[in-house]
């Protein structure tokens, strides 16, 4: 009584070093003493302690009281003792051990709030999401409180469960969130989890600040890009100033964006579309954006606006590969081969530069292909591919030149090999049916700003051969100023359209000495023969013709050295997988049935 009596007056002239040391004394003596008497006098003694060394901040020691209490004295722990030993052990961020107190504590009284509440968000502290909102359902059982209804909702969309964090919203609830700024930003994370599109807008509609956060727009026009426009009650000037209002951010948010845009051209907004690509090119200066803008362009044949376009995008970015590149297309597509060259010759790519160095040559290939170089098209087609067995762009290379260069079975097979393979063919070379424009391709030849169709076009039948300039014409057109296999073709060509016969089968013997493996001119050329009443000629050719693809395919079937001969698909470097290599042999499988079959 002395000890108490003194530390409570301690206490009363504001000595509270000195009070804490005399409680310390009489908890330690009223601990020795474990009569009946002194239960209530410790139990006292602990709390009045506990109380000083928190007004003191010390945690920890009034941690150490309770816990030597619980150790010392088990039997004397009631409800107040352990909510005040759960809390602390809260307060130090002890988060285990206050959940294994309010446990203890809970067994005598289950629908406790405030140890429910401890509990829960000790298990949030922990990141165990799961038992936390198991808790705070059960207070919601006990009594409804719509603060605790908003924390879940909250636990529920980190969690993403969507459709319980919606369905804990009722109508009243949800009127009172619209009210408030903190309110509709929770709303707006429920809708946008949940997709609703629709609630969504009209969130965007009614706050204005929404148009200010670049995440909030962005999660919008993912959720909108993702589901499409299938309602036909669509607010595309929310979708359209949100995109717009995100231009600025080009190349952060460049997948998203353009997918924005597809979504806009696949629902006909092609205006708006483009009005995205020009604000993403003028407020973020993004090189892709400029890219899908020329496109478009060139889809609709604006061929001077895409120039003017290409020519601001390197004003700004001089030694930009990819704008070069894209110029050399157009310029290529124009007829101006020339400056193409100058263009293509001007793109240095370090040795690093994978991606540049690929470029190029893809553009290199396509311009000699253009051209009718032929050979050197697909040799160089051939590089990529050694590198890459599947490119996909290469192989479509050598799809095109052997297309324009007249070997129809090569190009079948390559387009077979890009169906396998991407599952989408441009179109068989040989057969009826067009490309996905409904339109056949029709490779053409062009040089110096003149374009007419390549010889493969007059091979397959897909140009009439009346269309051919006469052979005069040909000599002296800017077509035969180049090197390359075109022209040669061309020329044999015509001479058998105006039945020059003799220098159509010189012009044949002369090119099939440099090119062995040119099926197509000993078609040509057996016919001629056949025409012309040489029936005996066109047995020996078509017979030695046999001869060549038969050791041919053994050859690249066993691997053994067979002379020189070579098939144009080998020498464009067909990848290692056995599924190219397959494709070339059926090629020449085709050729074997049309000059084996007798």
């Amino acid at each position: 009584d002395f000890l108490a009596n003194y530390a409570k007056a301690l206490l009363a002239v504001g000595d509270r070093d000195k009070a804490i040391k005399i409680f310390e004394r009489f908890v330690a003596l009223s601990s020795d003493n474990t009569g009946e008497d002194h239960t209530d006098n410790l139990i006292w003694g602990v709390n009045e302690l506990v109380s000083l060394y928190l007004m003191e901040g010390d945690v920890q020691s009034a941690i150490k009281v309770l816990e030597d209490l619980k150790h010392d004295h088990p039997e004397v722990l009631d409800k107040q003792i352990l909510a005040t030993s759960g809390r602390l052990y809260f307060a130090s961020r002890n988060y285990l051990k206050a959940l294994e107190t309010f446990r203890i504590f809970l067994r005598e009284e289950p629908d406790n709030k405030m140890g429910l509440l401890f509990m829960a968000r000790a298990y949030e502290r922990l990141q165990l999401l799961t038992p936390a909102i198991s808790i705070y359902k059960q207070l919601l059982l006990l009594e409804p409180n719509p603060a605790i209804i908003m924390h879940l909702v909250k636990l529920f969309l980190e969690t993403e469960s969507f459709d319980q964090a919606s369905f804990l919203i009722t109508e009243d609830m949800r009127s009172r969130l619209e009210n408030d700024i903190m309110g509709r930003e929770l709303l707006l994370d429920v809708y946008l989890g949940n997709g609703d599109r629709e609630g969504v807008e009209k969130l965007l509609d009614s706050e204005g600040d929404f148009f200010k956060d670049d995440d909030i727009l962005a999660s919008y026009v993912s959720l909108t890009t993702s589901i499409g426009y299938t309602s036909t009650q669509m607010r595309f000037h929310l979708y359209n100033d949100a995109l717009l209002a995100l231009a600025d951010q080009a190349e952060k948010r460049k997948d998203l964006l353009q997918a924005g845009v597809k979504l806009l051209l696949g629902l006909g907004q092609q205006d708006m579309a483009e009005r995205v690509l020009r604000y993403c090119w003028s407020e973020g200066r993004s090189l892709w954006s400029i890219d899908m803008l020329i496109e478009r362009y060139l889809e609709k044949n604006k061929c001077e606006d895409a120039v003017v376009l290409l020519e601001e995008a390197l004003s700004i970015y001089p030694s930009s590969a990819r704008l070069k590149l894209k110029q050399a297309y157009l310029l290529l597509d124009m007829g101006e081969t020339d400056v193409a060259g100058e263009v293509l010759s001007s793109i240095c790519a370090d040795d690093n530069w994978k991606w540049g160095e690929e470029k190029r040559l893809l553009c290199e290939g396509y311009a000699l292909g253009l051209t009718g170089r032929y050979e050197e098209a697909l040799n160089l087609y051939g590089e990529i591919i050694q590198q890459a067995p599947n490119h996909l762009e290469a192989h479509r290379g050598r799809w095109i030149n052997f297309a324009a260069y007249g070997l129809g079975q090569e190009a079948d097979a390559v387009a077979l090999g890009l169906e396998i393979v991407a599952g989408k063919p441009p179109f068989l070379h040989s057969s009826e049916d067009g490309n996905e424009n409904n339109k056949r391709h029709v490779p053409m030849f062009v040089t110096n700003g003149r374009v007419m169709p390549a010889p493969g076009a007059y091979l397959s039948g897909l140009v009439r051969s009346k269309k051919l300039l006469s052979p005069k014409e040909i000599l002296s057109s800017p077509f035969c100023e180049m090197e390359g296999e075109a022209c040669p073709l061309l020329l044999a060509l015509s001479y058998e359209h105006f039945e020059n016969f003799s220098e159509a089968v010189v012009m044949w013997l002369s090119f099939l000495k440099r090119h062995e493996t040119y099926w197509p001119g000993y078609e040509r050329l057996a016919r001629i023969y056949e025409g012309r009443g040489k029936v005996d000629c066109a047995k020996k050719l078509r017979y030695r013709t046999c001869c060549k693809i038969k050791h041919l395919r053994l050859f690249l079937y066993y691997g053994q050295d067979y002379s020189e001969l070579r098939t144009i698909s080998e020498e464009a470097g067909p990848s290692d997988l056995w599924i190219w290599r397959k494709l070339d042999d059926m090629a020449l499988e085709s050729w074997e049935g049309v000059f084996c079959s007798d």
